[in-house]
């Protein structure tokens, strides 16, 4: 009986909880925030999203660019499996797996968004509208390789200014993926990232990065 009660008492709760919540009008829902504590000081940071029709109207943009990626990809490589690449030389023909179709499930507050060419070159950006209009912005993009969609997609959507490191692409350049409109807000410096600064083998520490090049968020 006693556990019959229990059940009843939940599920009287749930009731009650929803229409509480559609009683809330949509307008006032959609302000709702929350808050998380930072680190260390405890002060309390409000989150919050647009209203329902606003991040819908986001998702599906960002869901037809994808569809236009995916449908791209079958349209030059139709008879291809879902890993093509078996070694180097398959590799540099297709670059990409069954995994860089599927969008990540990782719970970002704001949109998730692949920038870049599917495959190689491409990478998930969480949240990319809140720098379409944010001025300065320093984008640092490592392994560059021999693809620069990614970085030529954010500098043709964003203000930023990005500068690319890798170590082993041959010259001081992006790939042609970066047109000459963008160049001015393009910098390629030929070094990884490592944990200990090593000039001889192009290895840099991020903190010496940022020091060199005169910047102090990125």
């Amino acid at each position: 009986m006693r556990s019959n009660n229990v059940v009843q008492i939940l599920f009287l709760t749930s009731l009650i909880l929803l229409a509480i919540f559609i009683a809330i009008p949509s307008k006032a829902r959609s302000k709702v925030s929350f808050s998380i504590p930072t680190l260390g000081n405890f002060n309390f940071i409000p989150i919050s999203r647009p209203n329902l029709n606003t991040f819908m109207q986001q998702s599906e943009i960002i869901y037809q660019r994808g569809v236009t990626k995916r449908r791209e990809i079958r349209h030059n490589f139709p008879d291809r499996g879902f890993f093509p690449a078996k070694d180097e030389i398959t590799f540099k023909e297709t670059p990409w797996s069954i995994w860089d179709l599927v969008t990540p499930s990782y719970d970002c507050p704001w949109e998730m968004e692949r920038l870049g060419r599917i495959g190689e070159g491409g990478w998930w950006i969480c949240g990319i509208s809140k720098f379409i209009e944010k001025e300065p912005c320093v984008v640092y993009s490592f392994g560059v390789g021999n693809d620069s969609s990614f970085e030529a997609e954010i500098l043709s959507r964003t203000k930023c200014e990005i500068w690319g490191h890798d170590q082993h692409v041959p010259g001081f350049n992006f790939g042609e993926e970066v047109t000459e409109e963008m160049r001015a807000r393009a910098h390629f410096e030929r070094n990884g990232a490592n944990s200990a600064t090593d000039d001889a083998n192009r290895l840099v520490t991020i903190q010496d990065m940022m020091k060199r090049n005169g910047h102090d968020y990125m």
